[in-house]
């Protein structure tokens, strides 16, 4: 189950050679620096160590090829307008001439310029398109994108609908480790209640209300701006990894690209003892920490 693990690589090129040529792991993401944007990338991450230059992804590349490895690439902007067309082109023509894996787009209308113009490239639907229904599945499956990417504040009853309905047709990835609140997505639609300046979900709340609520806190500064209490790469849905399997969704993703080295050494060390040594994993997170609302009992 390793192999089916989507792992992060950032600017540390030394350490996503080796563990393009040493992990178990088969398949990793990053973002693609841009000369027009300062190093930075045009994906859902703007700084710069969250993503590679196009020299280093050429050798990337091909120490992929060299070691089965698969290399995926975001163009998941979530904004487009007519100045950025022929930067994105550029971007798009280099990443079609190389021996990469899907690139992960974030809008329509970046997805229809890679159509139109590249029509063989593989395209994954973001985790920022928020599909959360089988009618939004089915619209990313008639479009042509070969994987959707489950966003993080899907109920597991939909996640559950739509594998049943779409896992033999297109591959299903699913968050299952890291990521922080859903919230600074911007496609959390769940209710967020105040208690004063701060949101909060305590269990009378969870019980009376008869829709979801978001249960990540939130702190109001002022009428307008909100701050997170939490973020990091602190969220864990490891012990949902054999039921996912179960469903038939393809592949499990860890975020973390602008993490540093170490930090991401300690993410792969837990994988690899987990998932490996032990079919389930008996988590000892607070509930709040979980990515689907508690943990998975088998």
């Amino acid at each position: 189950m390793l192999e089916r693990c989507v792992i992060p690589l950032g600017e540390d090129i030394k350490f996503a050679e080796n563990l393009l040529i040493d992990s178990p792991f088969k398949e990793f993401y990053t973002g693609l620096k841009n000369k027009y944007l300062n190093n930075c990338s045009i994906s859902h991450h703007y700084t710069p160590n969250g993503s590679i230059s196009r020299k280093d992804l050429e050798k990337l590349s091909l120490v992929a090829k060299k070691n089965n490895k698969i290399i995926n690439v975001t163009l998941n902007i979530g904004w487009y307008s007519s100045d950025i067309k022929n930067i994105l082109l550029e971007d798009i023509k280099f990443l079609s001439e190389l021996d990469i894996g899907n690139i992960i787009i974030g809008n329509l209308e970046v997805y229809f310029l890679i159509k139109e113009y590249f029509e063989k490239v593989k395209c994954t639907a973001s985790s920022l398109f928020a599909i959360k229904s089988t009618e939004s599945a089915d619209f990313f499956y008639n479009l042509g994108f070969d994987r959707l990417v489950f966003p993080r504040n899907i109920e597991m009853k939909d996640i559950i609908e739509i594998s049943k309905n779409f896992s033999k047709k297109i591959e299903l990835e699913a968050f299952i480790y890291g990521g922080g609140c859903n919230y600074c997505e911007g496609t959390c639609h769940l209710p967020h209640i105040f208690l004063g300046d701060i949101s909060f979900l305590n269990e009378d709340i969870k019980k009376k209300s008869p829709l979801p609520i978001c249960k990540f806190p939130i702190k109001a500064l002022n009428h307008t701006s909100l701050e997170m209490l939490h973020q990091g790469n602190k969220m864990c849905g490891l012990c949902y990894c054999k039921y996912f399997d179960s469903l038939g969704i393809k592949y499990f993703k860890i975020t973390g690209r602008t993490l540093n080295s170490l930090k991401k050494i300690e993410i792969l060390k837990k994988l690899n003892n987990i998932i490996e040594e032990s079919s389930f994993y008996k988590c000892d997170l607070d509930s709040s920490y979980c990515l689907y609302g508690k943990r998975r009992v088998e």
